[in-house]
């Protein structure tokens, strides 16, 4: 059998897979096994990104609990897949590779998911109702992923699109599936009559069951998509056409509920850094010393950059350690987060 051949074979299989994943209640679990075997892959995770709440996990092979609590706390803020749907400019397929030309604050945070033992991620980004996005994440500890497996990833995206929105559309309306069924955002769906349909426990939740016909009025009201502060939430509806062609979806509305996270830092990094060095009476050595650290810069590579001795830097890492009461470099990473994020 030839390579050639045996290569359509796979792509074949693995398209095979996906399709015969819809409708099934480990749908997520099972593309993303199925891709991540494919390019060599054995750490994925699917992340939904909302307009504006927190991200939230929907699948998760790669993180500790502890990771999990970490990020949800404080690091998404710094994810910078949150940065583009942020900012409405999300590409189909993308690596963190790629992203670090996106932001030159990006060569810090960078340091801080391979900290993690995430040296790179192919994404790809599923567009959802609700305006947000569902990324498919593969995580590579060792090496960065390569041109021909983006490109084949770019060529699987609109298979992969067609078959998620197949599988949305089974499961949208009998409890809005995993997507939302017991996801933060609230979701509340109406039919062309005004009935409630259903509502998922987060819209419980956070109305309280108080939310009345002016309010939802109100929300109804305004164009498309717009999104509104309503009480303590941002309130937002569209049209489900696109989770569901059947003819008795026509006109069915969803109504989403989010509670307004911090969302990513906007501020330039280097003001962070001068915050941090002041806090901490850092000398001008000592605050060179923890910028190339951040960057990831060895001892060695360190001492050429200032040209000093290597054994004239491990002083002055001696003596910013105990000055900052750490033990390793690490700390020096979660002691900036923990500043960063107002922890401290």
């Amino acid at each position: 059998m030839s390579e050639v051949f045996q290569d359509h074979n796979r792509v074949g299989t693995a398209i095979a897979a996906v399709v015969d994943a819809v409708g099934q209640q480990g749908f997520y679990a099972i593309v993303l096994e199925t891709l991540g075997r494919y390019i060599d892959c054995e750490r994925w995770l699917a992340i939904k990104y909302s307009r504006f709440s927190a991200p939230e996990f929907i699948v998760n092979t790669s993180l500790s609990e502890e990771a999990v609590e970490q990020y949800l706390s404080h690091l998404y803020r710094i994810d910078p897949l949150l940065r583009l749907v942020t900012e409405d400019r999300v590409p189909f397929v993308v690596t963190f590779s790629q992203m670090q030309n996106e932001d030159a604050s990006n060569d810090y945070y960078d340091e801080i998911f391979k900290a993690g033992q995430i040296f790179d991620e192919l994404t790809l980004m599923l567009p959802v109702i609700g305006g947000g996005y569902l990324g498919f994440c593969f995580d590579r500890a060792n090496s960065l992923f390569n041109e021909d497996e983006i490109a084949l990833f770019s060529a699987l995206y609109p298979i992969i699109v067609a078959a998620h929105a197949a599988h949305m559309r089974t499961e949208f309306l009998e409890g809005l599936g995993t997507l939302f069924g017991n996801g933060k955002v609230g979701v509340l769906t109406l039919g062309g009559d005004d009935r409630v349909i259903y509502q998922n426990p987060a819209w419980k939740s956070l109305t309280g069951h108080a939310f009345g016909k002016e309010t939802l009025d109100l929300i109804l009201n305004q164009p498309e998509q717009i999104a509104i502060q309503v009480q303590d939430f941002i309130a937002h509806w569209e049209y489900t056409k696109n989770v569901s062609a059947s003819a008795s979806a026509t006109g069915v509305r969803a109504i989403f509920l989010e509670q307004k996270s911090e969302g990513y830092i906007q501020t330039d990094v280097k003001e962070y850094f001068e915050k941090f060095y002041d806090a901490y009476h850092l000398s001008p050595r000592e605050r060179q010393l923890v910028e190339k650290t951040l960057r990831g810069y060895s001892m060695p590579v360190i001492a050429d950059k200032l040209d000093l001795s290597l054994g004239t830097v491990r002083n002055y890492k001696q003596r910013l350690y105990a000055k900052l009461d750490i033990t390793s470099e690490r700390e020096i990473f979660s002691l900036f987060m923990m500043h960063m994020f107002g922890q401290t």
